[in-house]
C-alpha cells in the first residue's frame, strides 16, 4: 500500500439502503486505481440490526461510539484514524464530516453523497470543507443546486445504477388495498406516521391490509 491514491468510504454498520449502496458500489469499483479503507460507523445508541457481512481487517474499520461521549472525543479519536495521503474521501453523516472540519486532511478530496432530503442540511452546513457533492435522486441535485447556487459546477448526478422494472399493473378494483412498510423500525424512517395513515384510510372507508 501506499503508491495509489487512497479511497476512504464511509459507511454504517447497520443494515439498511446507505450499507447497501456502498456495497453495490464497492463490488463494481476498479480494483487498482485506488487504497481502499472503510469505516463503519457504529454508533451505539441507535436501534437497528447490524450487519453481518463486514470482515474487519487493516482495509474494513469498525468505529464504535456513543452518544454519552463528548462530541469533540468521538472527532478526535476518528480523525486519528483518517490518514493524510493523497487520495478522496466518501462522506455521508455529520459524524466524519464534523471530524474533518475540525481536524483537515490538506491532502484528501472530500466528496458528501447526499442520498436524500435528509441529508439536505448537512451539505449546506459543511458546504466549506466539501469539494463536490454527488446526489443519485435527481430531485435532490435540483434541491443542492438551489440550496448551493454558487456551487452547481461541485454538484453531479450519478444515478445508482439500478434498472426501473417494467410489468403489467394488474388495478386493484374490489379488494382491499395492499400496502407494505419497508423500514428500520425507528421514528426517522416513519413508523409512527402509520397509525395516523391508517385513521385517515378509515376515515375514507378505505379498507386496508398492511
Amino acid at each position: 500500500m501506499g503508491d495509489k491514491p487512497e479511497l476512504i468510504v464511509f459507511s454504517l454498520n447497520l443494515m439498511g439502503g446507505c450499507a447497501n449502496f456502498h456495497k453495490n458500489m464497492l463490488a463494481n469499483r476498479p480494483d487498482d486505481f485506488f487504497d481502499i479503507t472503510c469505516f463503519y460507523l457504529n454508533p451505539l445508541h441507535w436501534p437497528g440490526k447490524r450487519r453481518d457481512d463486514v470482515i474487519v481487517d487493516p482495509q474494513n474499520i469498525i468505529f464504535e461510539y456513543h452518544s454519552e461521549q463528548p462530541l469533540e472525543e468521538v472527532k478526535r479519536q476518528l480523525a486519528a484514524l483518517i490518514s493524510n495521503r493523497a487520495g478522496l474521501i466518501l462522506t455521508n453523516l455529520e459524524t466524519e464530516l464534523a471530524a474533518l472540519q475540525n481536524y483537515k486532511k490538506s491532502n484528501k478530496t472530500i466528496c458528501f453523497i447526499c442520498h436524500d432530503d435528509a441529508y439536505l442540511h448537512l451539505a449546506k452546513r459543511y458546504a466549506l470543507i466539501i469539494d463536490f457533492f454527488i446526489a443519485h435522486n435527481i430531485a435532490i441535485y435540483d434541491e443542492l443546486c438551489r440550496l448551493l447556487p454558487g456551487r452547481k459546477k461541485e454538484i453531479h448526478f450519478i444515478q445508482h445504477g439500478v434498472d426501473v422494472q417494467y410489468f403489467e399493473r394488474q388495478y386493484n378494483t374490489d379488494a382491499k388495498l395492499r400496502l407494505v412498510f419497508l423500514a428500520r423500525h425507528i421514528k426517522e424512517k416513519g413508523i409512527y406516521d402509520l397509525p395516523k395513515i391508517d385513521d385517515e384510510l378509515k376515515k375514507r372507508k378505505v379498507d386496508v391490509d398492511w
